[in-house]
């Protein structure tokens, strides 16, 4: 059965229940026309966002459907982490071509739904809206950060100290094996040409899906 064939509606009374139980700072969840949420005592917000597209971010010639929904929300619990903000919520926004299959949507939301599940991130509302193509999914996630913890760019002086999580060049080396193309052994060789500086790794490949995990 296809997206188109199923119908909006339905479609989302089937991907809503494959979702984590909202915690108890969601006071309105999906299915009002917005979230009611209660961030907790002495915190503050942390909003942003990101979109996924496929042809450009992500390949489903590389890539499960799970991998996909995964991957939609993890660049968004990155830049969360990025300021020291703990993930709490998310609005996911669905754009899917009629002649997906509902059980790829459902893989995809499954694998959302299992990253959202592991950080305690509660999916608050989105949307659903058909195209003629590509698939986009567009997250925007919120998180707490205590009054004055939170982390910047502009924050960075000289004599911090830089860590690294991962490792650099795994995510384009990832795709670069998946193509059959790599001319090195292992992801260590995109990291010997030493590039000067770096940020948020996921942006950089279709490949390795488990960036947050």
């Amino acid at each position: 059965m296809t997206v188109a064939d199923l119908g909006e509606h339905a479609l989302l009374a089937r991907l809503l229940s494959r979702l984590p139980r909202p915690s108890a700072s969601v006071l309105v969840g999906p299915g009002d026309d917005a979230a009611v949420l209660a961030p907790a005592r002495n915190q503050r917000l942390v909003v942003t966002t990101d979109a996924v597209v496929e042809g450009v971010h992500v390949s489903r010639a590389f890539s499960t459907p799970a991998d996909i929904g995964h991957r939609a929300l993890a660049v968004n619990l990155s830049d969360l982490a990025a300021m020291a903000a703990t993930p709490r919520w998310a609005l996911v926004s669905l754009v899917l071509p009629g002649s997906w299959l509902v059980a790829d949507v459902e893989g995809l939301v499954d694998g959302l739904a299992a990253l959202a599940g592991r950080h305690g991130v509660s999916v608050v509302g989105g949307n659903i809206t058909s195209t003629p193509g590509p698939l986009v999914i567009d997250v925007t996630a919120g998180g707490e950060v205590g009054s004055r913890r939170w982390l910047t760019r502009s924050g960075a002086r000289a004599g911090d100290e830089i860590w690294v999580s991962g490792t650099i060049g795994a995510a384009a080396a990832g795709l670069e094996m998946l193509r059959d193309r790599a001319p090195f052994d292992s992801p260590s060789g995109l990291a010997q040409g030493g590039p000067g500086s770096g940020l948020r790794a996921p942006d950089t490949g279709h490949g390795a899906p488990s960036w947050i995990g």
